[in-house]
């Protein structure tokens, strides 16, 4: 049942990410932002495939990334919660790949999208 719920949500996500990639496209995002949608993208596929490899590898380099966007944007207090947020989520899904906990990764997946569209939302030029 978990399982079924877990695929249904990361069904969901998957259009989310094709439509966040799509208004990425027409905004033309940050080479830092293209690089972790790109991340997320692979991450989404690992999880399709159960490929813990593939989900390590994109983790690791969705820290990076992050650690970059991180210097030059986290004096703005709204984004700065909102990059806490993003890293706690990729940290559990660190640690639920380490695991090899399919279900875990799956859900903190789920986390760290709902917190970039979050984050996106907030900080959406008017």
């Amino acid at each position: 049942m978990r399982t079924s719920f877990v695929g249904s949500c990361l069904i969901g996500l998957c259009c989310a990410v094709s439509a966040f990639a799509q208004e990425a496209k027409e905004r033309k995002p940050s080479v830092v932002m293209e690089r972790k949608l790109t991340y997320a993208q692979n991450l989404l596929k690992g999880l399709m495939t159960e490929d813990f490899d593939e989900i390590a590898r994109s983790v690791k380099l969705m820290r990076v990334f992050t650690r970059l966007e991180e210097m030059y944007r986290s004096k703005q207090p709204e984004y700065a919660e909102q990059l806490t947020k993003f890293q706690n989520a990729v940290a559990d899904l660190s640690k639920a790949t380490d695991a090899k906990d399919h279900d875990g990764a799956s859900q903190a997946y789920v986390d760290m999208v709902q917190s970039c569209i979050r984050c996106h939302k907030l900080l959406k030029p008017e």
